[in-house]
């Protein structure tokens, strides 16, 4: 299953991914959820929420992610780095 889960999710785009999770928080927001969890965030997935963030301004809903600590091989540190998350922008929200 791993092996399939993989193969699937490499098929995706950035924008696949964006409008993904676009549609689910937008139907969360429908139903009057305010916060989710997002377990497992891997990057295409952080970049998709950034992305959406910096499009509307805002999220639809608030989102709890809790990150991969690896994804295809790096580590949280550095993938909290390449996308220019420092830790005054996380402690601003």
């Amino acid at each position: 299953m791993n092996k399939v889960e993989e193969l699937v999710r490499d098929s995706y785009t950035l924008d696949d991914y964006r409008e993904f999770m676009m549609n689910s928080m937008k139907y969360a927001a429908s139903l009057g959820v305010t916060t989710v969890g997002f377990v497992s965030v891997d990057l295409k997935s952080l970049q998709s929420l950034i992305m959406i963030e910096r499009e509307l301004g805002n999220l639809p809903v608030r989102v709890r992610a809790y990150l991969n600590p690896f994804d295809h091989g790096i580590d949280i540190i550095e993938l909290l780095r390449q996308l220019g998350i420092r830790l005054a922008s996380v402690l601003s929200t």
